[in-house]
């Protein structure tokens, strides 16, 4: 291997090139190894080690280790003859993996320990670096290790990126190898430092001897899967803003607009931030309040505005991943021993005896009332609270009251002085159950992260949700104060990241509330590994029950790890599983159909809406798919979806879903720009668990079925209409043989089959004139609607987004409302057009084209340019949740003028310190100022209008429109 430059670290003692030695034998490379450690007088030698997963399929690509002196020494592992009749424990691989002549350290030395013994077939014995730092350096990125131990100088980013683009390298060639030399050599480097300093020796050692080979190949398993699905995470990330602004201390304060793409605090990923000259200006987020996001930079703005924002680098890991890491380093520290009985539920779910018979929950007849409960679900609680059984598995079909059988099981514990904590992925699931427990009179405790609650999503809790909800950040300071905030609860809500925060342990809440109970919500989207160190910290827990639905979204991750297993694919569980059978969401018609072809006919319907009349599909025979960015949009689908909402829905409970995040995005500007509503636009994967009346539903496609071949994705497209569903996409589409397949093609076969093509189909352009007969249409109510005012939103007005807080940020920046004018042209709905008297507001981001093409040739340009996986610029789908009903009318700054509040608007806030006024507003000036408020020097951006595909580019389009902060 040829020599290479390094210019990370520049210290006296540090090389200027570095001259690894690549072998392909393990016997060779052992040899070289064993022969620099001799000739170096240490009497505690060091090594040095990190590993190149491969990209395929993540096995062991390559192993390297290096000398405190530098000398580098790489194993293509691969290719390696790793014994060449050898036995193991002579063989001198096996000699220098258990650390008897050196000591090997690593970062994630786990993690390295379990992929070397899979791979070179040889235990492991070794240190994790991190363990030999203070308490507080612990979860420190090797980066900040590489500043705090090497060199004060070193750009903890670089340092960082050679770890968080791998061990997946992109290639895994030459560049992938200097790159995996740097990380030993790096390694090397801090361990001697901390040596020195602190000792390594007295350490606790990982060793993979803990593990026998019964834990140790389905844990690797899953290991490997946690690998894959990290490696497919997008290293670069566009976020979505509103403005910016500079504080007193330089900093750029970030409004961010969107909760997905926000920039967050992180000490392993760079803010890269895009002015209008196309300079690049990179930046560390140090703090957010709401939606605001502090950013120090490195370079002055010089007065200039942003056009584009990137987060590039890794996401920090959650609470839960946090928590799954150091279980796995535990276990291979031997401090868990599996053998023993308080593993029970890790040996009953991850490692079942073959012999036992795991029969069926013994039941308690009469134990459970029914009540307003049907059959299935009083069965399901009895087996909850009074079976035997660790584990009970409930398949849950869409609509079968999953919420509703959970509750009754809390109130069953409730009865018994039982303690439960419920726990979902995501914090829109627990929020629904506390909804259910609300309406029961059950009382409980919320938990919810001020992260996600602040300014994004305090409107989505109602009253009474609120009033049982507790911030993390706001949990009692004292253990006497937790003590009575926590006394008497039976029943504690948060998501299962949540459940292994820190500082619920450190404020004494599980003593106040015991794990002895436990239910999971959207169990079919966890992969089983979330819960093993779940099992090993709670050991008085005894009951787990698990709600979930494997024919919807499935787990996490799945694309990437296709063999990634949630719950209800663990064999030994499914005899004993049971199922939900009967639904009162969907109308009869579709509920049978649904039945037929997901459910194998299991699923009964009670509805009151009986008749065909409640599914129409919208012929839109002139509708085409465009690819943008990865994804697709359907111009004519956006149009026709526009006709539906005005003529049809607008003044209806309804959804909006389409697949594609492109075509989200293109409706969620259509809707804003024509004054309806713009907040109830998702994609699937953003809506599993919601419903509505009316459910409208963009394919987009109009080649390829795409999308519509993800059955278990279509399934939750199709189920989640309470009265009727609109489905826009074109005849001949849904004819192809390739479509014909899908479950959305068996769905418009069934409906031509059995109520004919002209009961199942309506011509667009009866839907734009208002003549079509749809779910829910009343053609003398809607002509009277129509003849009303449209408000051109119906959200609370957008004031101020301010960082008030005094720990928030060193200085106090107040955003002031955004002040812009658009014309009144006709946008992509072709008819539409922008009432004059309420004219909205569009503030798109520009230049992402170039923005992106920037930032590509910025990676590129650096030694690091391998360690990224492909730049992707395509944006996560919008999560979403359910909101409160509306009915309150709140005032905006334009005078006599009062819009009703959108049930669902991501705007709406209790605080009301968000970015924009959408109201009616005068044009302003196009200008850059600079003020002084407070002490902060306040640069006043400006923002391009961006006008839509269908628009020309005219000078008037073109114009710079005012965003003015202050």
């Amino acid at each position: 291997m040829e020599p290479f430059r390094q210019s990370l670290v520049n210290v006296y003692d540090a090389p200027d090139v570095l001259r690894p030695a690549f072998f392909r034998s393990s016997k060779d490379f052992s040899a070289a190894v064993l022969s620099a450690i001799d000739r170096v007088p240490d009497p505690s030698p060091i090594l040095g080690v990190a590993i190149l997963l491969a990209v395929d399929d993540t096995s062991l690509e390559a192993l390297a280790v290096s000398t405190t002196s530098g000398k580098i020494f790489i194993l293509h592992t691969r290719c390696s003859p790793l014994l060449g009749g050898i036995s193991l424990s002579e063989s001198g691989i096996h000699t220098l993996l258990r650390g008897k002549v050196a000591l090997l350290v690593g970062f994630g030395m786990a993690r390295i320990a379990m992929h070397i013994r899979y791979g070179v077939n040889s235990h492991v014995r070794g240190l994790e670096i991190t363990e030999a730092a203070t308490p507080k350096e612990r979860n420190l990125s090797p980066g900040a290790f590489v500043k705090n131990y090497v060199d004060p100088g070193a750009n903890a980013f670089d340092v960082d990126t050679l770890w968080d683009a791998l061990p997946c390298d992109s290639g895994s060639n030459y560049t992938g190898l200097e790159s995996l030399a740097f990380r030993a050599w790096l390694t090397s480097r801090v361990a001697a430092t901390l040596d020195s300093r602190y000792g390594l020796e007295q350490r606790e050692f990982v060793d993979t001897m803990y593990l026998s080979s019964k834990y140790f190949k389905p844990i690797h398993q899953m290991l490997v899967e946690v690998e894959k699905i990290e490696a497919a995470r997008p290293r670069v990330l566009q976020n979505d803003f509103r403005g910016t602004a500079i504080d007193e201390n330089r900093n750029v304060v970030i409004a961010n607009d969107r909760f997905n793409n926000r920039v967050r605090p992180s000490e392993r990923a760079e803010v890269w931030m895009i002015d209008q000259d196309d300079r690049l200006h990179r930046g560390t987020a140090r703090r957010a309040n709401g939606k605001l996001t502090q950013v120090a930079t490195r370079s002055d703005l010089g007065g200039m505005s942003l056009k584009a924002i990137f987060v590039v680098g890794k996401d920090e890991f959650s609470h839960a991943e946090r928590a799954r890491e150091a279980f796995l380093l535990q276990l291979l520290q031997g401090k868990h021993d599996l053998h023993e009985p308080e593993y029970h539920l890790i040996q009953k779910l991850y490692f079942p005896d073959p012999n036992a018979d795991e029969g069926n929950p013994s039941k308690v007849t009469g134990a459970i009332k029914t009540g307003r409960l049907n059959q299935s679900q009083a069965d399901v609680v009895e087996a909850m609270v009074y079976s035997e059984v660790p584990f009970v598995i409930v398949h849950g079909p869409p609509g079968t009251g999953k919420t509703s059988t959970i509750s009754a099981s809390v109130q069953q514990w409730i009865k018994e002085r039982d303690t439960v904590w419920v726990v979902a992925q995501s914090n829109v699931a627990v929020k629904n159950i506390a909804e259910r427990l609300s309406k029961d009179s059950v009382p409980y405790r919320l938990l919810v992260s001020k992260e996600f609650y602040h300014e994004w999503h305090e409107h989505i809790y109602d009253d009474r949700v609120t009033d049982a909800l507790i911030r993390t950040d706001e949990l009692p300071s004292s253990v006497q104060d937790a003590e009575v905030t926590f006394y008497g609860v039976n029943v504690i809500l948060c998501t299962i990241s949540t459940l292994s925060n820190p500082s619920l342990n450190d404020k004494r809440i599980f003593e106040f509330v015991p794990v002895y109970n436990l239910v999971v919500d959207e169990a079919s989207q966890i992969g089983i590994f979330n819960y093993m160190h779940v099992f090993a910290n709670f050991k008085r827990l005894s009951k787990v029950c698990f709600f979930g639905d494997p024919k919807q979204l499935p787990p996490f991750g799945k694309d990437a790890a296709p063999t990634l297993h949630s719950v209800f694919d663990v064999r030994h569980l499914k005899p004993t599983a049971y199922f939900l059978n009967t639904q009162y969401r969907m109308p009869v018609p579709l509920g049978r159909f649904i039945s037929e072809a997901v459910y194998d006919r299991k699923l009964q319907s009670e509805h009151d809406v009986k008749t065909h009349s409640c599914i129409a599909f919208v012929d839109v025979s002139l509708g085409e798919e465009e690819n943008d960015k990865k994804s697709y949009i359907n111009i004519r689908e956006v149009q026709t979806v526009e006709h539906l909402v005005r003529r049809y829905y607008k003044h209806k409970d309804y959804c909006i879903i389409t697949p594609y995040d492109a075509q989200r995005n293109l409706l969620h500007k259509t809707m804003e720009a024509s004054g309806l509503r713009y907040d109830n636009i998702y994609n699937v994967d953003s809506f599993q668990g919601n419903e509505a009346d009316y459910i409208i539903v963009s394919v987009v496609r109009s080649d390829y079925p795409g999308f519509l071949n993800l059955r278990n994705r279509v399934n939750v497209m199709l189920t989640r209409c309470k009265l009727g569903m609109v489905i826009v996409t074109s005849r001949a589409f849904m004819q192809q043989g390739n479509v014909k397949g899908t479950l959305l093609g068996e769905m418009h076969q069934y409906w031509e089959r059995n109520y004919g093509r002209q009961n199942t189909w309506r011509d667009w352009k009866a839907v734009a004139e208002g003549k079509a007969i749809l779910p829910g249409s009343d053609d003398a109510a809607r002509s009277k609607r129509d003849s009303q005012p449209v408000a051109s939103f119906n959200s609370r007005p957008r004031t101020s987004i301010r960082a008030s807080s005094p720990d928030a940020y060193r200085s106090n920046v107040n955003l002031a409302p955004i002040r812009t004018h658009v014309s009144s042209r006709p946008i992509p709905g072709g008819a539409s057009y922008f009432p004059p008297q309420k004219r909205a507001i569009l503030l798109p981001i520009t230049g992402r084209e170039s923005s992106i093409a920037s930032v590509t040739d910025d990676l590129r340009r650096t030694h690091l340019d391998a360690g990224f996986p492909k730049l992707s610029s395509a944006e996560p789908g919008t999560r979403t949740p359910r909101s409160r009903a509306p009915g309150h009318t709140y005032r905006t700054n334009t005078p006599g003028a009062h819009y009703p509040s959108l049930s669902k608007s991501p705007s709406c806030s209790r605080s009301q310190s968000l970015v924009g006024a959408w109201a009616s507003v005068p044009p302003m000036p196009s200008q850059v100022r600079t003020q002084s408020v407070s002490g902060a020097r306040i640069l006043t951006p400006l923002k391009k209008h961006v006008p839509s595909e269908n628009l020309p580019l005219t000078k008037k389009n073109k114009r710079w429109e005012k965003l003015s902060l202050f």
